[in-house]
């Protein structure tokens, strides 16, 4: 086993590089539990081949559940696919 000696200052510094890195992954992983339980407005017209118009039209007629921050408009991922999974026609 080998063994490396480094100075304090450099461990500290190690240190708080790593401690860094780490609360920028959490935030990221926060990020990505988030997006994958939410869906944007944009994102799933792009998804879908749906105008914007269109998902608004699901939003007006009840049809597609939603929630506005500010005046960005999410999904629920859980609810699109149920509304796709309803909406699923059965080959023969």
């Amino acid at each position: 086993m080998e063994y490396v000696a480094i100075e304090k200052s450099e461990y500290e510094q190690l240190l708080g590089s790593i401690k860094k890195a780490a609360t920028e992954i959490r935030a990221i992983a926060e990020e990505c539990s988030i997006n994958s339980e939410w869906v944007a407005n944009s994102e799933l017209a792009e998804i879908l081949g749906l105008s914007k118009r269109q998902l608004q039209g699901y939003r007006e007629r009840g049809i597609l559940g939603f929630s506005t921050i500010g005046r960005k408009i999410y999904y629920r991922r859980a609810e699109v696919e149920k509304l796709i999974k309803i909406n699923t026609i059965k080959g023969k």
